[in-house]
């Protein structure tokens, strides 16, 4: 996948920094957590109103309702809450990209940036479940876990569904 978007000058946003990949503290896994979180909130945001393909729009929207009931839970919790501000740079970079495109590159931008979005917060939600310095964190996390793997299933599916055309 980043082969073929590195032609697309996507690759730098789709791979998290190696410094960033090797944080282990639970403080920078939260934090790249709650960067993936908002990235996920605001893309798909974007993608309610922009996304060309009925299947994108309505993943878009599951996420969208999903990630602020999260938000929301973190709220009640007494957590911290995800804003764009915690997006890594690559995040950053591929919600300017999101937001100029249209039509079905939109639509492919959109799903790759969640399937890699997706991964990450699999990978960061199942660090803070076994290990996170909050029981309401971890709490949260284990919840995440079976719902971000549906996710990238769903995705998995979506993109197999655009690449048939």
């Amino acid at each position: 996948m980043i082969a073929g978007l590195a032609g697309a000058g996507l690759a730098p946003a789709l791979v998290r920094p190696a410094a960033a990949q090797q944080s282990t503290s639970s403080a920078d896994v939260m934090r790249d957590a709650l960067g993936d979180m908002a990235f996920a909130l605001a893309t798909s945001q974007l993608a309610t109103q922009r996304a060309e393909n009925a299947l994108v729009r309505t993943f878009a929207q599951m996420e969208t309702e999903e990630q602020m009931a999260f938000t929301e839970a973190r709220r009640m919790a007494g957590l911290t809450l995800p804003s764009p501000s915690m997006m890594d740079a690559g995040e950053q970079q591929l919600m300017q990209q999101l937001q100029s495109a249209r039509g079905a590159e939109f639509d492919r931008m959109y799903v790759q940036g969640q399937i890699r979005g997706h991964n990450e917060l699999l990978q960061t939600h199942q660090a803070i479940a076994q290990s996170g310095s909050r029981t309401e964190e971890r709490m949260l996390a284990t919840v995440a876990v079976p719902a971000i793997k549906s996710h990238l299933s769903m995705l998995q599916g979506i993109q197999q569904q655009m690449a048939r055309g």
